[in-house]
C-alpha cells in the first residue's frame, strides 16, 4: 500500500514572464512557482497560525517560506494569491484573517490591509492597482481595488 501526504493548497501562482509589465527586460522579469498552503489543521481558536505562503525557483529550490497565515478552504479554489513581477511583490488576501498582506520577493512583508473579508485577489498588471471580491456569503459579494 502506497501512502501519501495530501497538502492541502489554497492557491499556486506561477510568477511568470507572461504576466509582467512590458517595461521590465527579459532579464529582469521574476519567474518562480507561489504556493500558499493549508497545513494547519485549525482557522479558529489559536492564538498562531501555521499556512504558508512559499516561493520557489523554476529548479524546485525554495526561495523563501512565510508562515502565520490564517486560511481555510473555499468553495470554486479562488485566487488567493497574486503576482505583480512589474513591481516585484507578491499579493495575499487571507480568507480567515480578513486582510491583504504584500511581500517583496525575499518574502519581507511590505504592507497589511486590515479588514478585508475577501476570498480571491488579483493585480493590475498596468496600474498595480489590487483587485478583490468580497463579501461574507455566496452571492452577497463585490468587488474592491
Amino acid at each position: 500500500m502506497h501512502r501519501f501526504l495530501l497538502l492541502p493548497l489554497l492557491a499556486i501562482c506561477a510568477l511568470s514572464l507572461a504576466v509582467a509589465a512590458p517595461a521590465l527586460k527579459e532579464s529582469e522579469k521574476p519567474t518562480g512557482i507561489l504556493v500558499l498552503d493549508n497545513c494547519d489543521d485549525q482557522y479558529q481558536g489559536k492564538e498562531e497560525y501555521k499556512d504558508n505562503l512559499t516561493l520557489l525557483d523554476l529548479t524546485g529550490k525554495q526561495m523563501f517560506r512565510v508562515s502565520g497565515f490564517n486560511n481555510c478552504e473555499s468553495i470554486g479554489s479562488s485566487q488567493m494569491v497574486a503576482a505583480d513581477p512589474a513591481r516585484k511583490c507578491i499579493w495575499v488576501i487571507e480568507n480567515v484573517a480578513h486582510r491583504i498582506r504584500r511581500f517583496d520577493l525575499a518574502g519581507k512583508e511590505t504592507l497589511t490591509i486590515p479588514g478585508v473579508n475577501g476570498s480571491a485577489i488579483s493585480v493590475d498588471p498596468e496600474t498595480g492597482n489590487v483587485w478583490a471580491l468580497a463579501g461574507e456569503a455566496i452571492g452577497k459579494g463585490r468587488t474592491v481595488v
